[in-house]
């Protein structure tokens, strides 16, 4: 018989039965956004559950998170010959990432497999409302220190557009991971008729104000309205629709301004400071020079940074044989890795590699770097997912070449698409995480797409013929 094997079911009370303590301890402390805690719970994890994994198993895993550090640890031993103990430290940061990222597809498995559907579903709703308390405690203190009942519309540089940053949740991360992850409990709650949590769900994502997000999250939203035949769930959408229109157009107007911005052509003619940047300009005069010596335009990185990158991204993987087909290399063109190891202002977020040696390889210094550099001279307001280089397509591309990304296609997004037939909600999941991979480096992170994963192995597991013990 199924049963959760790490609460006595039997004897236990309330709805502490019914919870998986290990499992939701595990995604606590695993998916907050700090570096060293990652591999001290993949260890904890190993200890408390290593003897129900099945390791003959593990080439039933999406194959992807076995190739890609395989594939590295061959070109760093053969092919790449600088040794200095930046790269190293760099390459193996890079190879724990992905060893990382396959344990925890392992512990999440094992976890799912081990428990009753009942379970595990009682132990993602505890972990939501975990969350949704949290991101309530920290609106709640945004609006202690702004002064008001709605920071959204403060002319304060502070609040106002960036109100919705100091919306984290428990991951301690960018607000746009909590984003992702409700947006996920919105669709799957709608799925599992959960109707009140997905609208509670719908509403922090909203509070995030991550505007590329919620345009996805938007978009998917209408796509539910069609695959959900049921009426309720279709006039739930239809309210979640109504409630983001109005925050945009009534308590975020300079969240709509933006977000509108980022779909017209003259976006930043119009949002521009000209004054505030000029001013930035003066102070960081001597790095503007270089950055037009060096062939990026500041402009063009005010007007949109991520399609500079992406065209940066096309002319090296098209510049020779090499990076088309193997790429740069991990850590060496465009990843959180590279950022953090580069001395940047990102690598200020983690104590961890403060201390780390720098490294920044050419390729990256020649690309994606001088991006980086540019936006972090310029205001607060213009540090957005819009100017960032951050995307999986230049990760994938620029640092695996071909190779990779023919590997992330066929071993892992194929190890979900075969199995589309008995999905549900995972088909519109694939839909909103494909959408943020395109605009941060998400598998890095070691959350989201850890959250995705266990949705989706949930959404494999068939109803149980057994019962939970009254």
């Amino acid at each position: 018989m199924t049963t959760n094997y790490l609460v006595n079911s039997s004897n236990g009370k309330g709805v502490w039965k019914n919870i998986d303590i290990f499992l939701m301890l595990f995604m606590l402390g695993f998916m907050m956004d700090k570096v060293v805690v990652k591999p001290v719970m993949i260890s904890v994890a190993l200890l408390c559950i290593g003897r129900y994994i099945n390791w003959k198993g593990i080439f039933r895993t999406p194959l992807f998170y076995l190739i890609i550090p395989a594939f590295e640890l061959v070109r760093f031993l053969l092919f790449q010959h600088d040794f200095s103990k930046g790269h190293i430290f760099s390459f193996i940061v890079g190879e724990s990432y992905w060893v990382m990222a396959l344990m925890a597809f392992i512990v999440v498995k094992t976890s799912v497999d081990r428990n009753s559907k009942a379970v595990i579903e009682t132990t993602l709703l505890t972990f939501f409302l975990i969350n949704t308390a949290m991101s309530f405690i920290q609106l709640g203190l945004t609006m202690y220190h702004s002064g008001s009942w709605n920071p959204y519309g403060l002319a304060d540089p502070a609040y106002g557009g960036s109100t919705g940053d100091y919306i984290r949740g428990v991951w301690l991360a960018p607000c746009h991971i909590n984003m992702l992850l409700n947006a996920l409990f919105a669709v799957y709650f709608l799925y599992r008729k959960k109707y009140l949590f997905s609208f509670i769900a719908s509403i922090v994502a909203m509070l995030t104000s991550t505007n590329f997000g919620n345009i996805i999250f938007f978009a998917v939203a209408i796509q539910c309205l069609f695959l959900l035949r049921d009426n309720t769930a279709r006039k739930i959408i239809s309210l979640q629709l109504i409630t983001y229109v109005a925050f945009y157009l009534f308590l975020a107007p300079a969240n709509f301004k933006y977000a509108t911005s980022a779909l017209s052509e003259h976006k930043e003619k119009a949002a521009l400071d000209k004054k505030t940047v000029e001013n930035a300009r003066e102070k960081k005069n001597t790095t503007v020079r270089e950055e037009k010596r060096n062939g990026i335009p500041e402009d063009n990185i005010i007007k949109n940074g991520k399609l500079l990158s992406f065209e940066q991204t096309i002319q090296y993987a098209t510049s020779g044989a090499g990076p088309l087909l193997i790429g740069a290399g991990m850590g060496n063109f465009s990843s959180l890795l590279a950022l953090r190891t580069s001395g940047l202002h990102g690598r200020e977020r983690s104590r961890f590699f403060e201390r780390m040696p720098e490294y920044v390889s050419e390729d990256y210094r020649q690309n994606h770097y001088k991006i980086f550099k540019a936006v972090y001279e310029l205001p607060e307001g213009y540090h957005s997912t819009r100017n960032f280089p951050h995307s999986f397509l230049n990760q994938i591309i620029g640092e695996y070449g071909l190779l990779g990304t023919f590997s992330f296609l066929i071993f892992y997004i194929g190890y979900f698409i075969r199995r589309w037939k008995t999905l549900t909600y995972s088909i519109p999941f694939g839909v909103l995480v494909c959408g943020f991979l395109c605009f941060d480096y998400l598998f890095e992170y070691l959350s989201v797409i850890v959250v995705f994963e266990m949705f989706f192995l949930l959404d494999l597991k068939r109803e149980e013929s057994v019962h939970e013990p009254s």
